[in-house]
């Protein structure tokens, strides 16, 4: 009775340890992929800083022009 008790207690905490790994991998794929999307966040607003500074000098250009 109590063997077969602990063996019950066992496999839970065997499944429990599983589960376990499990999710901590998943948060290291989720902190990858975290990372991942906040660079090209990065990437693109810079980008878009440039793109901003190219239409302003393009929209300068064409005020600057005599009708």
């Amino acid at each position: 009775m109590i063997e077969e008790k602990l063996n019950q207690e066992l496999m839970e905490l065997k499944t429990k340890m599983r589960k376990k790994k499990k999710w901590q991998l998943q948060i290291v794929d989720y902190e990858n992929e975290l990372t991942a999307i906040e660079e090209n966040i990065s990437f693109l607003s810079n980008q878009l800083k440039e793109e901003e500074k190219d239409v302003e000098k393009l929209e300068g250009l064409s005020w600057s022009k005599p009708c």
